[in-house]
């Protein structure tokens, strides 16, 4: 009896030691199916970290996008594995950004990302348009979900200090802005985004009826609505018009397909 009752124990703690010695190799062969590419690993499974990491997304219109993230670090909630997910704390660092939050994934595709802290350089607007900006962009999500690789849920806010976005052959300064996110209806889910300057000059307003996630990025029909004040109105009405947008209402409108 004594014999069969060591069997069973060792049955119940095979996973748990699968966990702990599994090679840090299989996160980076699951991460480089999303296009994170890790190098210099260290650890296991279970707790590990990576001494680069690099997200590359597939080119768009010719550039290739390419983010480096510098050390990543995770570590796994054991817990989580009760519930039939697999939940870990992760978190990025390379000189003058930092990036950290909550990832689980269940077994029907589910991902849910919580507690995510983004403090990061404006170019990496990039990863929604091919666009070009300068500043610092500080995000606060509190929820994001997908199911396969579409977004599900959506919930966080923002802000963008001195920020300056090349138009044209000139940079154009629109200081400091602060960005909500979410979704708005419950039977018809709507994802929305406003970005407003501190002095209310600049209120620009999006959504989207369903965001998806691929490789060069969200796949996405936008619908925007940008409103301004008198003397930026007067300063840009003709470059928006070049650009696609058209006066509605006081404002300027205009439907984007990404990637």
């Amino acid at each position: 009896m004594v014999y069969f009752r060591w069997i069973l124990l060792a049955l119940l703690l095979l996973p748990a030691w699968l966990l702990v010695t599994a090679p840090a190799t299989l996160v980076a062969q699951a991460a480089a199916a999303g296009g994170l590419q890790l190098s210099g690993l260290h650890g296991s499974l279970w707790t590990g970290s990576a001494e680069s990491a690099r997200l590359q997304l597939a080119p768009v219109r010719g550039r290739a996008l390419v983010f480096d993230l510098g050390e990543l670090d995770w570590r796994l909630e054991p817990m989580s594995l009760l519930g039939l997910n697999a939940c870990a704390r992760i978190s990025a660092s390379l000189s003058s950004q930092q990036f950290q939050g909550r990832v689980c994934a269940g077994l029907g595709g589910e991902t849910r990302i919580s507690d995510l802290r983004l403090n990061v350089p404006a170019n990496f607007v990039r990863l929604m348009a091919p666009i070009e900006a300068n500043g610092k962009l500080m995000l606060a999500l509190d929820e994001l979900s997908l199911s396969g690789n579409r977004i599900t849920g959506l919930s966080g806010s923002g802000r963008i200090e001195n920020l300056s976005v090349l138009m044209g052959r000139d940079w154009q300064s629109f200081g400091n802005l602060n960005l909500a996110v979410g979704v708005a209806g419950d039977k018809t889910p709507l994802f929305t985004a406003d970005i407003i300057s501190d002095d209310k000059a600049i209120q620009w307003f999006a959504s989207a009826p369903e965001i998806t996630l691929t490789h060069a990025g969200p796949d996405m029909l936008l619908s925007t609505q940008l409103q301004l004040s008198e003397s930026y109105r007067l300063q840009w009405e003709n470059m928006l018009g070049m650009a696609g947008f058209e006066a509605r209402d006081g404002g300027f409108v205009m439907d984007v397909k990404l990637p």
